[in-house]
């Protein structure tokens, strides 16, 4: 069980603690800054093991946004994280697992394509490329304007 959770940003895949909050006796972690934080993409950020690996998940801070509840299990964070109070990271976790889908889908066609190298693999491939970037284009029409529509716009998936 981790004993401490860090509230920080992501350089690259490195993780950078800003501050921290310890376990407090019910099993609850209570972050708090008195420094106003700007509306962005921020970092969870938990011990992998008791070297300096660490592991992260995104965060967003909306606008305005002073407080939101995170329920997960520490030991599987992105599989398992939830938001209470915070419709940007609802959506955004949405989006990520949707994508995850989908992009390991696609790494297991293409694996399948380069072995093959047939038509009917490539056409598999094809098919899950397309299907990723019809996701993504869906996605951002059915929230547009959340801070997760404007990364997907960023970070289209384009077709060959």
């Amino acid at each position: 069980m981790i004993d401490t959770l860090w509230f920080g940003h992501t350089v690259g895949k490195r993780a950078e603690p800003d501050f921290f909050a310890l376990r407090q006796a019910d099993g609850s972690f209570l972050l708090k800054s008195n420094a106003q934080l700007p509306q962005g993409m921020y970092a969870l950020i938990t011990k992998r093991s008791s070297g300096a690996n660490l592991q992260h998940t995104p965060c967003w801070l909306a606008d305005g946004q002073r407080k939101f509840a995170v329920k997960a299990d520490y030991t599987q964070l992105f599989n398992t994280i939830a938001f209470t109070g915070s419709a940007e990271n609802e959506t955004l976790y949405a989006y990520l697992r949707g994508y995850q889908e989908l992009t390991d889908r696609l790494d297991v066609v293409t694996d399948n394509w380069k072995e093959a190298l047939d038509q009917p693999t490539f056409e598999a491939k094809k098919a899950v490329e397309q299907a990723l970037q019809q996701f993504q284009s869906d996605f951002m029409r059915s929230h547009h304007g959340t801070l997760t529509s404007k990364l997907v716009e960023q970070t289209f998936f384009l077709l060959p």
